[in-house]
């Protein structure tokens, strides 16, 4: 133990530290970060902050693609090595393995490396516990039980129906909770039935964005809480609070128990959710546009993306609680930046319930660009371990060929040097392990020795004695006390006396965990009227597990807390416990509104009361009957904010009476709520009292915009010549003219496409994106717009992509005739996919993006991406922002561009309704309920579409961007463009690019380099690729072998280093007068007995990632530099279609022409400090194309595109 440290470790989580820790001084620009770094080179690469320095825990071909770690109670490493990603291989298939690192020097080294288990498939989760390690794999949560000597046993599938949509979007982060049970994220784009072996559909829980749970014991399963975007990452704090890291939305969210979160897509599953509670951050990590940030904020932007933190994608998340960083570094959350290449660093503050984190700055700069964070641990030396998946994708791709299989980093960030203090926690007695989770001042420690308690299932009685002892402590810190209350709660039923003590405290994180444990165990709620915010916090996600009586009345007092109606979490934690109330209640309801002080939840209560026909005619009456002003209205404009989120209003048979008893004494606003009741009704009187509003130009502009919003809610014909006079009527502009334009859409009237055709040369771009609804809107005014294209009235740029394919979708023999006469083909196949991306890789040089008219770009951003996109604060929100993407990155760019179906979620699928009036409207569904659909469309036109008005609903399995997006454009057009969009900042151009010349895969020896041994027919040679565009080759060039005949064989050099297992993968070219041939190794067929066909019809291009299976490689036993030679022999098997046939042979991790070799780890064998040369033969068959192949701790060949000869794939190209 060491009590002075732990003192003020405790002492510096006491309190906010309000000066965040210096980061790295020295800080290399984003632009200028190195690719393709050794380990070595890497971490002399990294800027850190002054005193700490970083070592390799490990590294390729020991370790490659970490996916996910964690630290057991023995202090040693488990590694998911994530080879499957980001597809599932299939049955039998799975090339996943779980590494266990033993740091046996105590160093941070790790030298000594076992497999645990191999074959698994798309893992994306791990922790160690409870007797074995829990495992996710979609579709299943795994428990995998061991021995003593750390054998696996048969998998137990724990939970299925994990969903593989978007396979970076599954189960992940698994983290040990301070109560014992394991927490886990999941994301938005995928749609997960969960529930044990069997269980039937109706009885499982749905998931597609938020936090779940798993008891380890009773194997319940929970979600925890809802919402967010890709969380990937998550840990506790010192109170015992959680926070979770997330892309593309704010980043940082603090979690409670039942809340609901904002998401990036869709909606949440219930249905009256009405809002979520937003980010803690004050901050982003991009410049430009943030979205759903309170405005009251007045967050100040930073000069730059680089500055800010590096862009909106998030991984992993270490809060820090070890016992090596100084004090000020304590508490400080630390996360990975993928498109900054960085671990980053916020700073939480307490305020009120809850939090707001701070940007503290940079921890680490990688300087490597392709420094990829997945995961952050504190271990037990106190350092913080990164791993690194090392590639040079940084963003998601479902092409498991783009992936570098072959490399892969663990790092150790350490201050000063320290050692690790880990010992083997099983061995302890309960006393002793007591002693650990209180006082241990390293937090990896403590966690462990409470995990151990827990797992034995019972306390000893001196244990809890002591455990007891320090929760009543008055004079201890509170996080000591937290740490003993946690002990206990996690390792035992019986926590009566344990409630009670701490609900008696003068320390709200106790009371406030005393609420969540008798909540968990059923015992009588405590402190229902606590005054503490962080209290009330816990009362109010109670709300939602208590039985109805008692929820209640814990609603009523809550409610009655008029200070919190500012508080980030308390209104909306109170509305979603409050909600299920009111359905089941409306008098209950109306008690609870009438004595909120919280206007927010007032209002909720009042809408979801007027949610349904039956309960807005209960309100209806009660108000009616009441004879207090200030309650009718309070009622009234509740029942009419509830109307209009629903649709339709249905006037009861007593509505006569009812509106003249609502009209008494009335005030204005009053008065003006029961006219647009009458208007929804029916009214023509009421209805032509709008209609005239909205056409008096002396009427205030809001006045005129409540009457446009009644009309359209109607669906007022009649009010349709008054909207045709507002486009031309001067005292209607700015918003409310983009309004009537947008109304125009949803009336149906045969004159308004011949109107807004007349006007359409007066409208600004935004306007004339709210007009294409209308003028698409059924065939008659498709006809009509279509013509007045041909005839020159309108441009043809008028149509954008996804009104192309609205008209498409009308099936209309008119319509389709039209649009061919003035569009033409439109949207390029996919098929040509990679010809079109290596046509603009050629145009889109660095170049040229250096002399792009970024003003002309931003206007063509305005009238394409700007209409569903945000980018610098300009655009629509419709998809995701694009301001902290991967958007420099060209590749990313293009393929988001040119294929934007290839991974769409959800949530941004195109739907078209068609409607029973004629009318076709298409977009994406933001939210819907029992009788509306809200929908977007592009330009961020919002339509409500009532299903009563529904003929039909096609969901398309296509993104609402369309393909085709350059096609429309010219070059020059498309460079200014590219050059906007990958601008930082909008105004600066992209920065400049190595000038290199030639695309080529860094740290790779390239097949026309190896050495012909022999052949027996036939001519070799290398041979340029830079003609052929349907693909990409590295250095422009490969290896050619052609004008052989059938059995044929080519023999190629192939050194290795030293003895070892090798995993074999090769890639070859494909052209149409290419054969089949046969690929061995030794004498070992390693292809298909049938022969690998390399026949494409169409174009010269690659075959993608083949695998050729794991083999023994001898090496000397003789002389220490003897060179042994294996054989790898391809032979020409079928003559059919061919000219001649190319070979490229990549090795990995090569310098100067010399291969460099590692002997693959075994089951618990130490690395060596040196190794005997060896030597490989390549025999190669006719027509192959081996290209590059690279070659480190395994063999891995990747014919034509890299051959690759790791255990691993390692930095495989991309194509």
């Amino acid at each position: 133990m060491r009590p002075v440290l732990l003192s003020a470790v405790f002492a510096a989580l006491s309190a906010f530290a309000a000066d965040f820790p210096v980061g790295p001084a020295v800080r290399v620009p984003l632009k200028d970060y190195k690719p393709g770094q050794t380990p070595a080179e890497a971490m002399k690469t990294m800027s850190l902050p002054a005193g700490f320095k970083v070592t390799l825990v490990a590294a390729e071909p020991r370790v490659v693609q970490p996916i996910a770690m964690c630290f057991d109670e023995k202090g040693r490493l488990w590694v998911v090595e994530g080879m499957s990603y980001p597809r599932k291989r299939g049955e039998g298939k799975g090339r996943d393995r779980i590494l266990i690192l033993d740091d046996v020097k105590g160093d941070g080294s790790y030298a000594k490396v076992t497999v645990f288990l191999e074959g698994l498939d798309l893992v994306s989760g791990i922790e160690v516990g409870h007797g074995g390690v829990w495992v996710g794999a979609a579709p299943e949560l795994m428990f995998i039980p061991k021995d003593a000597q750390d054998r696996p046993g048969k998998p137990e599938v724990v939970l299925d129906g994990w969903a593989m949509q978007d396979t970076h979007e599954t189960l992940n982060s698994f983290t040990w909770g301070p109560d014992g049970w394991l927490y886990g994220c999941h994301g938005v784009f995928t749609h997960s039935v969960v529930g044990k072996p069997g269980t039937p559909a109706e009885q499982r829980r749905k998931i597609n964005a938020g936090v779940w749970r798993l008891h380890p014991r009773t194997r319940e399963f929970q979600i925890f809480a809802e919402g967010t975007s890709n969380p990937w990452g998550l840990d506790f704090n010192a109170r015992g609070d959680m926070f979770i890291t997330a892309c593309v939305i704010p980043h940082l969210y603090h979690v409670l128990p039942g809340a609901r979160y904002q998401r990036q897509a869709g909606q949440h599953f219930e249905p009256y959710t009405y809002d979520d509670i937003k980010t803690i951050a004050d901050h982003p990590h991009f410049t430009g546009s943030i979205l759903y940030r309170p405005a009251e904020r007045g967050i100040i932007q930073a000069a730059s993306t680089d500055e800010a933190g590096g862009g909106h994608a998030h991984c992993g998340l270490a809060i820090y609680d070890g016992d090596n960083f100084p004090a000020n570094y304590q508490g400080l959350l630390l996360f990975g930046n993928l498109h900054g290449h960085r671990v980053l660093a916020d700073q939480v503050e307490p305020k009120g319930s809850g939090y707001v984190g701070h940007h503290a700055g940079d921890f680490a700069r990688s300087n490597d660009a392709w420094f990829i964070p997945v995961s952050q641990r504190v271990g037990p030396d106190g350092a913080l371990y990164v791993s690194d998946w090392t590639d040079p994708q940084t963003c998601h791709n479902n092409n498991q060929e783009i992936w570098d299989r072959g490399n892969g980093r663990i790092y150790r960030i350490a201050y000063g040097d320290p050692k690790s203090r880990a010992q083997d926690l099983t061995k302890l007695e309960a006393s002793a392990l007591a002693k650990v989770a209180v006082d241990d001042p390293n937090g990896l420690l403590a966690r462990q020795a409470r995990k151990v308690l827990a797992e034995r299932g019972a306390l000893a009685d001196d244990a809890r004695a002591f455990l007891t002892a320090v929760v009543a402590d008055g004079s201890a810190p509170v996080e000591r006390r937290l740490r003993a209350f946690w002990a206990v709660l996690s390792s035992t039923a019986d926590v009566a006396d344990l409630v009670a003590l701490a609900a008696r405290d003068r320390e709200a994180s106790l009371r406030a965990w005393a609420v969540r444990a008798a909540v968990e165990r059923g015992l009588a709620l405590p402190l229902v009227d606590d005054a503490d915010p962080v209290v009330r916090r816990e009362l109010a996600s109670a709300l939602q597990k208590v039985p109805a009586a008692v929820a209640a009345d814990l609603a009523s007092r809550l409610l009655a807390h008029g200070e919190d109606a500012a508080d980030h979490n308390l209104p909306l934690l109170v509305w979603y416990g409050v909600e299920p109330l009111v359905g089941a209640d409306s008098e209950l309801g109306i008690r609870l509104a009438v004595a909120s002080k919280l206007p927010k939840i007032t209002e909720f209560i009042y809408r979801r009361l007027s949610a349904d026909a039956a309960g807005r005619m209960r309100l209806l009456g009660i108000a009616a009957r009441t004879a207090d002003l200030v309650a009718r209205e309070r009622l009234l404009e509740g029942l009419v904010a509830g109307v209009r989120q629903g649709g339709a209003f249905v006037a009861p048979a007593e509505w006569s009476a009812w509106s003249k008893a609502l009209r008494a004494d009335a005030g204005p606003n009053l008065v003006a709520l029961v006219n647009e009741l009458d208007a929804l009704a029916g009214d023509e009187s009421s209805r032509a009292f709008f209609r005239g509003h909205l056409a008096d130009a002396k009427a205030p502009t809001a006045a005129r915009q409540r009457a446009l919003a009644v009309l359209v809610q109607a669906r007022d014909r009649a009010a349709a010549p008054v909207l045709h006079a507002c486009l031309t009527d001067a005292s209607v502009s700015g918003v409310l003219r983009r309004l009537v334009i947008q109304a125009l859409a949803s009336l149906g009237d045969a004159e308004t496409a011949g109107r807004l055709i007349a006007a359409y040369p007066t409208f600004s771009p935004a306007e004339r994106a709210d007009a294409l609804p209308a003028l698409i809107a059924n065939p008659a005014a498709a006809n009509r717009t279509l013509r007045a294209i041909a005839e020159g009235a309108l441009e043809k740029n008028a149509l954008s992509p996804v009104a192309i394919r609205q008209l498409k979708g009308m099936r209309d023999p008119a319509v389709d005739a039209l649009l061919a006469q003035v569009v033409g083909v439109v949207n390029a196949s996919k098929a040509d996919f990679a010809k079109a991306k290596a046509k603009y890789v050629d145009l889109l040089s660095a170049k040229a993006l250096r002399k792009g008219d970024l003003a002309q770009g931003r206007a063509l951003y305005q009238q394409s991406c700007g209409l569903c996109h945000q980018l610098f604060g300009e655009g629509n929100h419709v998809g995701p922002s694009l301001t902290g993407s991967n958007r420099a990155n060209l590749d990313y760019l293009l393929e988001n561009v040119l294929d934007p179906n290839a991974l769409i979620g959800k949530d941004y699928q195109l739907n078209v309704f068609k409607l029973k009036n004629g009318n076709t409207v298409s977009g994406l569904v933001q939210t819907e309920d029992a009788q509306v659909f809200n929908t977007v469309m592009p330009g961020g036109v919002k339509l409500a579409v009532a299903k009563v008005e529904v003929a039909s609903r096609e969901v398309l399995p296509v993104s609402l961007m369309p393909e085709g997006l350059f096609d429309a454009l010219t070059p020059a057009q498309v460079i200014d463009l590219v050059a906007y969009l990958q601008s930082p900042d909008g105004k600066t151009k992209p920065a400049a690019a190595p000038e290199g010349g030639v695309w080529r895969v860094e740290g790779v020896v390239e097949g026309e380099s190896l050495k012909v041994l022999g052949k027996t027919g036939g001519r070799s040679s290398n041979q340029k690729m830079g003609g052929f565009k349907a693909s990409r080759w590295s250095g422009n060039d490969h290896f050619w072998w052609a004008d052989a005949k059938t059995g044929d064989i080519l023999t190629l050099a192939l050194p290795v280093k030293e003895k070892g297992s090798y995993q074999l993968t090769f890639v070859c070219t494909k052209a149409h007068d290419y054969g089949r041939f046969e690929l061995r190794l030794d004498g070992k067929v390693i292809t298909d007995p049938q022969g690998l066909d390399l026949y494409n019809a169409k174009d010269v291009v690659t075959s993608g990632e083949l695998d050729g299976g794991r083999h023994e490689t001898p090496r000397s036993h003789r002389l220490l530099h003897h060179l042994v030679r294996n054989v790898l022999n391809v032979r020409l098997t079928s003559h059919e279609q061919i000219d001649h046939a190319l070979t490229d042979v990549i090795a990995d991790d090569a310098k100067a022409g010399m291969h460099k070799f590692h002997r693959e780890r075994q089951p618990d064998v130490a690395e060596t400090d040196h190794a005997d040369d060896g030597g490989a033969i390549v025999d190669l068959g006719d027509q192959v194309v081996l290209h590059r192949w690279r070659i480190d701790h395994g063999v891995r060949l990747s014919v034509q595109r890299r051959l690759v000869l790791p255990r691993s794939l390692h930095r495989v190209a991309q194509w």
